[in-house]
């Protein structure tokens, strides 16, 4: 596809382009508060920085232009004909990590959504695609929380000791326990915390 613009047009057009708060963001931000559900926005310490983190669900949402991560068969996502080898190499790798971003956070238990831009525009059901997506279990995480819970029952068995001072290093006790601490706590900051604590814990226990 031939750019329509000069290079120097191409580049102010380019240095324009918002990297947060744009507008399909905002679009669905709003859908999810009038779905009931609360969030925090981008979280540095995950992969990929996710647009949308709901933490008590364990569910992430990546809200995707379609120029710059390359959706697959939309026009929009068409490479300019013009400096071609930089603009192959950008997106090349973008689309790369994008792919180990998403596969490293399903790996940890997170339940990842994709939203396109231009899904947004062509005035698909957002709604109903949030909502199936919210009431999805994630069954990883879940499986995560069972095999967790059945080696906390037998260390803090052992050990004599509540969960809170069980002092066997067993990686699903630790992650267990501060899970346990999260549930019981209204601190949004102190959450955040938490959550990070065990997305690490998680990591480490599939290796």
């Amino acid at each position: 596809m031939a750019d329509v613009f000069t290079k120097s047009k191409r580049s102010q057009i380019m240095a324009r382009v918002q990297s947060k708060d744009t507008t399909p963001e905002l679009i669905v931000r709003s859908t999810l508060h009038r779905l009931g559900y609360r969030f925090s926005l981008s979280s540095k310490n995950l992969p990929g920085k996710p647009d949308v983190v709901l933490s008590r669900f364990h569910k992430l949402i990546f809200v995707h232009g379609c120029f710059w991560h390359q959706h697959k068969g939309c026009k929009a996502s068409d490479r300019p004909s013009s400096n071609s080898d930089y603009w192959n190499r950008k997106l090349d790798r973008n689309v790369l990590r994008d792919k180990k971003n998403i596969a490293s956070l399903r790996n940890a238990g997170w339940d990842v959504l994709i939203i396109w831009e231009c899904q947004i525009h062509k005035g698909f059901s957002l709604s109903n695609k949030l909502a199936k997506f919210m009431k999805r279990p994630n069954r990883r995480f879940r499986s995560f929380l069972c095999s967790g819970e059945k080696q906390l029952k037998g260390c803090c068995r052992k050990d004599k000791r509540n969960k809170a001072g069980c002092r066997n290093k067993n990686i699903h006790c630790e992650w267990l326990t501060t899970y346990v601490i999260l549930t019981s706590t209204g601190n949004h900051s102190f959450k955040e915390a938490l959550w990070q604590k065990i997305f690490k814990l998680l990591s480490i226990s599939m290796h």
